[in-house]
């Protein structure tokens, strides 16, 4: 694996997110949507921050990847890429470590300007770097099967309603659903950010974390399917 050839793809990627001005407001969303709810003085930031953190982590994550790997198979500039000297290994880990740093920028805009810097940091970055390999991987997978932006984007909104929306019906749904959304990664990121923000320790939240890291290595499973469906 070289350094310079996953720098240099991380290059390309940020100057190709510089000219898509349909990528751009994906990372401006997140932290002025959580900016303008800052001024509801009725919501505490350990019940509003943490929904738009997961908001962040779902939009970013899953889009960036999503949109520009499918962008570039429609464009054809895949193909460039493949004969270049760069292996299809350093492509895939330059769009999961392009997209990760955007997903912690968005995360780092929604939490600091709305006093979200505070209590369990560790724990609640920890969170933010499972729950974006997370949707990473699943924006990945849906830019591995699709062929275009349209197509991609058909797979793409449902999956980042589901992820947003569901929380909101926990309090509705039966209690025997209730108990399947518990082990959804969404419900175990916006529980452990909570815990994080209130300076609370893992003790609190290892089921949530193991759950977390139970649905990366399903991720990764389908992730590498993806790999050789897409080049091999």
């Amino acid at each position: 694996m070289r350094f310079y050839m996953i720098l240099s793809l991380l290059k390309k990627d940020l100057k190709d997110l510089m000219k898509n001005m349909s990528i751009l407001p994906i990372i401006i969303l997140p932290p002025f949507i959580a900016f303008i709810y800052s001024f509801i003085q009725d919501i505490p930031k350990e019940v509003m921050l943490p929904m738009w953190v997961l908001y962040g982590l779902a939009m970013v994550g899953i889009m960036i990847p999503g949109f520009t790997l499918a962008e570039e198979k429609e464009k054809k500039t895949l193909d460039s890429l493949l004969v270049s000297p760069a292996t299809y290994h350093e492509i895939v880990i330059g769009k999961i470590l392009f997209s990760l740093i955007m997903v912690m920028f968005v995360s780092l805009l929604v939490l600091a300007p709305n006093g979200g810097i505070t209590g369990n940091q560790f724990l609640v970055w920890l969170v933010v770097i499972l729950g974006a390999l997370l949707f990473i991987q699943l924006g990945l997978i849906i830019g591995f099967y699709t062929e275009s932006q349209v197509s991609a984007s058909a797979m793409i909104s449902p999956m980042m309603l589901f992820f947003v929306l569901s929380p909101v019906f926990m309090a509705i749904v039966p209690e025997f659903l209730k108990n399947i959304f518990e082990y959804l990664p969404n419900i175990s990121i916006l529980e452990s950010v909570r815990s994080g923000i209130l300076g609370e320790g893992f003790g609190q939240v290892w089921k949530e974390i193991l759950t977390l890291v139970v649905w990366n290595v399903i991720a990764y499973f389908f992730t590498q399917r993806g790999v050789r469906h897409q080049f091999k």
